[in-house]
């Protein structure tokens, strides 16, 4: 599904809603990969592409030395096995962005100099 983050993405058959927004760096919530990430708004390829994990999808988490298989990314997390089927993959362009629970991809990292941030949070 597409998701342009003006509106709360509704996943109803995972029972999971998401919500958007830009904030200022000095104003961000508490870390946590479970709920929430923490974008650069400028590398972000609007709509977000929102679906369930396939078995080609790759990433580099922040702080992983090189691209690797979603599933290797998990199995490393110690991800159960059963809810790692249904969870959201947000994707921008073609590239993963984010999975809740796992790092934000290190293309979408914030950096030090970044004024605002996108939020994408669990709600």
């Amino acid at each position: 599904m597409r998701w342009d983050g003006k509106a709360h993405l509704i996943i109803p058959a995972l029972c999971l809603r998401f919500q958007a927004r830009v904030t200022e760096a000095k104003y961000l919530p508490p870390f946590d990969d479970e709920q929430r990430t923490r974008l650069n708004p400028a590398l972000i390829c609007w709509p977000l592409i929102v679906r369930i994990r396939r078995a080609e999808d790759c990433y580099q988490p922040i702080g992983g030395p090189n691209a690797g298989k979603l599933k290797d990314v998990m199995n490393a997390r110690k991800f159960p096995c059963f809810p790692r089927l249904y969870l959201p993959v947000f994707h921008s362009g073609d590239e993963v962005a984010w999975i809740p629970g796992c790092p934000v991809a290190a293309a979408f990292k914030v950096d030090d100099h970044i004024g605002r941030v996108l939020i994408i949070e669990k709600i």
